[in-house]
């Protein structure tokens, strides 16, 4: 995972997301979303950039939402949305339209939130509920602070 944002910011554009074409802005959020390159928005990836434009509602309302523009884009729901699929959703004329001034600020959270996320990797900070919750009991277990469990 640590590699994997690593490339991402330093793969980011010399230039300012306001100087980008549309299709540059547009490739570089997917991009972003797509952070392991596997080449496809699932719909845990996809759901970052909805909430970025707006979307209040809950896992399931999300769903239903997903499911819909899967179907607007004729793509698999498994598989999720390719790169094409994304600007066809983005664009004017899609089910979910973005002016270049939203992708701009779309762009600019994506990027701060990628390079926190670096930035926490790291440190080694816990990057989950999960490993925070393992840190913290493996801290309690481990009664004289050596890095081993005491039994």
């Amino acid at each position: 995972e640590l590699d994997a944002y690593r490339q991402l910011v330093e793969e980011l554009p010399a230039v300012p997301p306001e100087e980008m074409s549309r299709e540059e802005l547009t490739a570089s959020v997917f991009r972003f979303l797509d952070v392991d390159k596997e080449g496809y928005l699932n719909k845990p990836k996809l759901f970052q950039f909805a909430e970025l434009t707006g979307f209040e509602g809950d896992s399931l309302a999300w769903g239903e939402e997903y499911n819909l523009m899967c179907a607007e884009v004729n793509c698999d729901q498994k598989i999720g949305l390719n790169q094409n699929n994304f600007e066809s959703l983005v664009a004017d004329t899609g089910g979910c339209p973005c002016t270049t001034e939203e992708l701009v600020s779309i762009y600019r959270s994506l990027s701060e939130r990628s390079t926190a996320k670096l930035l926490q990797l790291r440190a080694g900070a816990p990057t989950t509920k999960r490993e925070q919750l393992k840190r913290d009991a493996f801290t309690c277990l481990d009664k004289d602070g050596n890095g081993f469990l005491n039994c």
